[in-house]
């Protein structure tokens, strides 16, 4: 996974999401018929991620939950211009990637509009150099750009209309190693097209391709590919552990060991961010070193397995369960782990010590029993970090006639321990993340499924719905992997399907998701929303609709009509009608805002799309909206509509029609009558002035 190749991007700046079904609906059964991170893959760290909201676990509190708390991957979508400038104060850059001359990487860039990336290695910090390229067109061209990427998958559209803005230019970011052929295919065979509408939107497209597609694009697209050389991993350490004492001698051991001098900028920061920690915890820089070359080498990998088989060989299962557990749920509280253990017992059929209450041991003493794992029983806590995440991915590779129990087991752990505080409930959610870069997708999904449908999930009808935090700590689970490189399409596949035709609870699962991931991957978002918004489910399109609200005023209402665009195709009225009463609701404070282009493209879409009434509903807003703007955009906002019909008389029929508000619009009263009375007035004068039957 690639989300800051050298790990030192803020999270976005918000992710407030749905709210939960309204209490009248929450009791309801489901009438739907339903259908069916940090992961260890690239060069992505989990020290720069965003948790917010809240997590419900007492069920005395279930039913005032507010807003899920989720994952937010760092560094993804849309770029924060403070982090991408702490990133370049961090960077160092490889040979021949920056610097304005003939040759160089982002004189491609600037000259050409387009630059293709690659690199030997499949994390060779291909993200963080697309990032920084970015960052330095945004600081020399003269106009206001923002820095974004956009995410490949099913939906997704390679097309100027739906990837650039004429009123925002971008430097837009797509990273393809983990798309589809057919998706690389598509790009390659559209990207001449797309590069001939840079210039005019201002705009600027890097695209990271897979070594093994590196030749295709550059004999379609010569001198516009540059493949990323390693900067020195000493030179790149340095920089990260500047002001750490002993940087020099920690250099000098380093540089003893081949395969550091292999290293590329991702590996060297995870390396930095491991001494970092473990300096922190009071030891030496140059055994941290040491222990993580150890690790690398394998050696954890040799350690815990001659460890393992000597507990099997002794027929220890509760060691092996307390193990599973501590690495699952790190930090809880002492109690949940040794239950957790005992769970992961029974689903290997082995049932856990039946001693009365005065005899069994504290968990202290319990947990003490993991001490040559380097385990500390009175914090929870290994000693060494991530290790906890390693030994799930351990287990998981290695020991496969495991795998389903352990499925099984992690399913039910939400609903056995329902007395876990919120932080171990999302470490949950977050090691099955990152398990799933081991062990694929399809774990996310599953456990998520599990999390909110507990019981017989294959029921059609299930009367219960979940509880609170199950559907937060589900909504973190798939946010994160919602927006992973290698786990992302089909996640947000099952997401869409969800959409479309899922149970109401996976449905409102989704919603969350969108609301997660909708201010970074707007168009991800409002393309699952466009389904969801027409739920069955009461509650379910209620909260879809907040979403819609919410992520409009997020986006800005030029970028809100643009995504809206989509929705009219093959939309039902009820989709239509939402359209209408978005546009009436989002636009009534900031419709001035919207740039003149896109507002004419979406009356074009609405003319042609809308009913009459729905039509009118959209139109009295955007016309009152433009009756208090100032005298100029006032005028912008009518010509937008007067421009959409193309001077056809048919369209000014409709336009005309739909402006005779219910309550004469051009009868006097308040001020604000007065001035919509004008600007109505000013509409039907424009449009006599273009209509050809006139003329």
């Amino acid at each position: 996974m690639d989300l800051d190749s050298f790990g030192i991007l803020d999270p976005p700046l918000s992710a407030t999401l749905a709210s939960p079904l309204p209490e009248e609906a929450a009791p309801a059964p489901p009438t739907v018929d339903g259908h069916d991170n940090v992961t260890a893959s690239r060069d992505a760290y989990a020290s720069h991620l965003d948790f917010r909201g809240a997590v419900v676990l007492n069920s005395e509190l279930v039913g005032q939950v507010t807003t899920p708390r989720v994952r937010q991957q760092g560094g993804r979508g849309l770029q924060d211009p403070e982090a991408l400038d702490r990133l370049a104060n961090k960077y160092v850059p490889p040979a021949g990637l920056l610097g304005n001359r003939p040759g160089t990487a982002f004189h491609a860039l600037l000259t050409r509009g387009l630059i293709i990336l690659a690199a030997e290695e499949e994390s060779g910090g291909q993200f963080a150099a697309g990032l920084v390229l970015g960052r330095e067109l945004r600081d020399l061209v003269p106009h206001a750009l923002v820095v974004r990427e956009e995410l490949v998958d099913s939906e997704f559209h390679f097309t100027p209309e739906e990837l650039l803005s004429e009123h925002e230019p971008a430097a837009v970011l797509l990273d393809m190693r983990e798309a589809a052929s057919e998706d690389i295919d598509r790009v390659l065979r559209g990207l001449a097209e797309f590069t001939d509408h840079l210039a005019k939107r201002r705009s600027f497209l890097i695209i990271i391709v897979p070594q093994e597609h590196a030749r295709q694009f550059d004999e379609r697209f010569p001198e516009r590919l540059h493949r990323l050389q390693r900067p020195s991993p000493a030179e790149v350490l340095a920089h990260y552990l500047d002001g750490l004492p002993a940087v020099d001698s920690l250099l000098a051991r380093a540089g003893t060991h081949e395969s550091f001098s292999l290293l590329w900028p991702p590996k060297v920061k995870e390396l930095a961010d491991w001494i970092a920690d473990r300096v922190a915890q009071g030891t030496a820089p140059v055994p941290a070193l040491d222990e993580w070359l150890h690790k690398e080498q394998g050696g954890w990998s040799d350690d815990l397995r001659t460890v393992i088989e000597e507990h099997q060989a002794a027929a220890d299962a509760e060691w092996i369960a307390l193990l599973l557990a501590a690495a699952a749920l790190e930090g809880a509280s002492g109690d949940a782990i040794v239950s957790a253990a005992d769970l992961a017992m029974a689903h290997s059929s082995i049932p856990s010590p039946e001693l009365p209450p005065l005899l069994r041991p504290s968990s202290v003493v319990t947990l003490s029993k993991l001490g040559k794992q380097k385990f500390v029983s009175a914090t929870r806590t290994f000693e060494q970090p991530g290790l906890g995440t390693w030994i799930l991915k351990h287990v998981w590779r290695e020991h496969h006639m495991l795998r389903w129990p352990m499925r099984d087991w992690m399913g039910e752990l939400p609903g056995v321990l329902r007395d876990m505080d919120s932080t171990a409930l999302e470490q949950l959610a977050d090691r099955t993340a990152a398990l799933a870069g081991e062990a694929g997708p399809g774990l996310v999904i599953d456990l998520a499924v599990r999390w909110v449908l507990p019981g017989d999930r294959t029921h059609e009808n299930s009367p219960r719905w979940p509880e609170p935090y199950r559907r937060s700590i589900a909504a973190r689970l798939l946010t994160t992997a919602a927006t992973d490189p290698s786990l992302g399409r089909p996640i947000r596949k099952k997401l869409l399907d969800w959409s479309k035709t899922g149970r109401p609870v996976l449905q409102l699962l989704a919603v969350d998701v969108c609301a997660g991931i909708g201010a970074e991957f707007p168009r991800v978002a409002f393309t699952r929303l466009k389904h969801l918004v027409g739920s069955a489910h009461r509650g379910v399109a209620s909260s879809a609709r907040a979403t819609v609200r919410q992520l409009a005023a997020e986006v800005g209402p030029s970028a809100f009509l643009q995504y809206l665009e989509e929705w009219f195709y093959a939309a039902p009225p009820e989709r239509l009608e939402l359209v209408a009463e978005s546009v009436s609701e989002v636009l009534a404070e900031r419709g001035w805002e919207v740039d003149s282009d896109t507002a004419t493209s979406f009356w074009q879409q609405a003319l042609l799309s809308m009913p009459p009434e729905i039509l009118r509903l959209a139109v009295e807003s955007w016309l009152r909206t433009a009756a208090t703007a100032h005298a100029e955009a006032g005028v912008a906002m009518v010509e937008s509509l007067v421009t959409a019909t193309g001077h056809e008389s048919r369209r000014i029929s409709q336009l005309q029609y739909a402006s005779r508000f219910s309550g004469s619009a051009l009868s006097a009263g308040t001020p604000e009558e007065d001035g919509l009375s004008e600007t109505v007035k000013h509409l039907w004068t424009r449009l006599d002035e273009v209509d050809p039957v006139w003329q």
